[in-house]
């Protein structure tokens, strides 16, 4: 797997969700603003890393581009793929492809990534990483 880590910004200011979020609310805000924001050099940011699996580092940059476009722009969130309410997977297809991409979150205690965070609505205790995927590699 190929990791894109944003750890070299951690320097930064960490985002804070809005104070009235609570529960499944207040993670599925935490892991849009990753989700969107991953990578970016300026501005605050949610602590966390990507991996992308050899099936997409095998595609071309433009197609691995537009991939990581309709990540952060991903807003297609059904019960059957978010029963939690979390927006912490998503499936979508690209033009040109025939296969389904796959995106998922899983958030732990910190960037070891040994332990799954007890609670992922935390922002002190808990780092994310995010796997893109070819469906046929889940």
């Amino acid at each position: 797997m190929t990791q894109i880590n944003n750890a070299a910004f951690l320097k930064q200011a960490i985002w804070a969700p809005p104070a009235n979020l609570t529960g499944a609310d207040r993670i599925a805000a935490i892991n849009d603003r990753f989700r969107q924001t991953f990578g970016e050099a300026v501005g605050s940011i949610v602590p966390g890393r990507v991996v992308i699996t050899c099936g997409i580092a095998a595609l071309s940059p433009l197609l691995q581009l537009s991939i990581i476009r309709r990540i952060r722009c991903f807003d297609h969130f059904p019960e059957g793929d978010d029963p939690n309410g979390e927006h912490d997977f998503g499936a979508f297809t690209i033009d040109g492809m025939e296969e389904t991409i796959f995106w998922k979150i899983d958030v732990y205690a910190d960037d070891a990534l040994e332990w799954g965070a007890e609670d992922p609505g935390d922002m002190e205790a808990s780092f994310r990483l995010l796997t893109i995927m070819l469906a046929s590699e889940y």
